[in-house]
Parts: structure tokens; C-alpha cells; sequence
């Protein structure tokens, strides 16, 4: 089981009515949830390293990587990112 939270920034996917999160609000839910937190809403190769260094488990990314010319170095790219801080992987 996980929790997944946002949105973390504004994103272009979806018509989303919550107010944005930001990264210290969210390293606050990801410090008292017993169960692990996932990150959504706005997040890709720009500013995935940040939502590591949050504690976070993970992140949902779709538009940077369904957008990106080669998909699948997108997500690997993502995936180094997330891991040069976290070490856990997406």
C-alpha cells in the first residue's frame, strides 16, 4: 500500500481543483505518514530530485516522460535522477 499526494506543482495533464502542495508541505506529509508517499502533479526531469530529497518513495511522472522524443530514456533519466538522491527508484 502508498499514498499517493499532490499536486506537488501545477500541471497540464488534468483539471486539478486543489490549490498546489509545494515540496515543504509535502516533505511533512511524507514525514508522518506511516505508509510510503508518493509524489504527483507537475513533476519530470526538472524538479524530480527535489521530490526525493523530500523522503518521498517515489513520483509520478506523465507528461515530462509521454512528452519527451525518446520515452524510454526519458524514464531512465528520471529514474537516475531520482536515485542519485533517494536510492530507491520510481
Amino acid at each position: 500500500d502508498y499514498v499517493g499526494v499532490g499536486p506537488l506543482f501545477g500541471t497540464a495533464t488534468k483539471v486539478v481543483q486543489a490549490p498546489v502542495l509545494g515540496l515543504e508541505a509535502f516533505a511533512r506529509v511524507v514525514a508522518e505518514s506511516p505508509l510510503p508517499v508518493v509524489g504527483i502533479g507537475g513533476v519530470g526531469l526538472a524538479n524530480i530530485a527535489r521530490v526525493a530529497a523530500t523522503g518521498a518513495h517515489g513520483a509520478a511522472v506523465v507528461s515530462d516522460a509521454l512528452l519527451a522524443q525518446d520515452i524510454a530514456e526519458r524514464v531512465r533519466q528520471l529514474s537516475a535522477a531520482f536515485d542519485s538522491v533517494r536510492g530507491s527508484g520510481l
